[in-house]
């Protein structure tokens, strides 16, 4: 995986083994994580845009480091699986595809080589928050959009509290 500063990446040398190519500049941060702009080189997503995320407190130079974020992933992904067959919702619940890779390459400091990053798919248009963790819900949610906080309120009394 190696660094590049805009959407204009070129595919990897035969001898490369990246499997995306990433701005050597983030272009979001989030509480924990900052975001890259990045482009998948892997068979089924090739050339597809995507999202390079790497925690801001502090390396990552194990593969199991992200073990927490990629088991909340798969059960967030179950959990919208389920509420969108009960719901029967106009709006479902979609969760982005991921995968957990090495860096091979940067032409940058951050992400460093040989550190692990999350790939996700790249959501296209602009990104509105509607709701987080701390219970905060976007006024226009609870009229427009409301599979988000119905999502959130189903998820929380099906583990009683737990997630």
């Amino acid at each position: 995986m190696g660094s590049r500063a805009d959407w204009d990446f070129d595919p990897p040398d035969d001898d490369d083994a990246a499997t995306a190519s990433f701005a050597p500049k983030s272009f979001a941060e989030g509480a924990s994580r900052r975001a890259y702009r990045a482009m998948r080189w892997t068979p089924g997503k090739y050339g597809t845009r995507a999202v390079v995320k790497e925690y801001m407190e502090e390396y990552t130079w194990a593969q199991g480091d992200w073990k927490t974020a990629e088991r909340i992933y798969k059960e967030t992904k179950e959990f919208a699986t389920r509420f969108n067959r009960v719901s029967n919702t106009n709006y479902p619940i979609d969760v982005v595809d991921y995968s957990i890779e090495k860096v091979t390459k940067s032409d940058s400091g951050t992400p460093k080589l040989g550190e692990w990053v999350m790939v996700e798919d790249y959501l296209e248009g602009n990104f509105q928050k509607y709701i987080s963790n701390n219970g905060w819900v976007k006024p226009q949610c609870m009229t427009d959009y409301i599979s988000m906080p119905a999502f959130a309120h189903w998820s929380w009394v099906n583990t009683r509290g737990r997630k």
